[in-house]
């Protein structure tokens, strides 16, 4: 494939090569389904509404899948498409974004799950080692 404007579409089990805007109609339609999944978890994250991590994790990984398999076309049929650079930008930033607002909820379960573990440690504690007596070094 020579140029940018070509790419190979398997279809099932039958390849082609489509030309023109139609060889990168595959790419931008992965492009727009990962948008997709971001745009819904990114603004559940916002909102604070319960999210299924596992659920959206696996949309994430198959998306990043079906854009590896048509990037590997459409990077030997030569330099970037226009549409195609004019998306990764924003791509970038939703990503990005997603990524910023699982850091926050990652750190915030994180510190829930230091509370509940010093609650448990210190409702299971018979009171014999004070904290005190441990942080001074005392006992020894």
């Amino acid at each position: 494939m020579a140029n940018s404007d070509q790419a190979l579409v398997v279809v099932q089990g039958a390849a082609e090569v489509q030309t023109g805007p139609a060889a990168i109609a595959p790419l931008l339609a992965a492009f727009d389904r990962l948008e997709d999944v971001l745009d819904v978890e990114t603004a559940a994250l916002q909102q604070r509404v319960s999210v299924d991590y596992n659920d959206f994790g696996l949309r994430k990984s198959r998306s990043l899948l079906e854009l590896t398999r048509i990037a590997r076309v459409v990077e030997s049929s030569g330099p970037l498409h226009p549409d195609v650079a004019a998306r990764l930008p924003l791509l970038q930033a939703k990503l990005e974004l997603n990524q910023e607002l699982l850091a926050i909820h990652l750190a915030a379960a994180r510190e829930v799950a230091e509370v509940i573990a010093a609650a448990t440690q210190a409702a299971e504690s018979d009171g014999t080692y004070s904290a005190t007596i441990a942080q001074q070094g005392g006992g020894r």
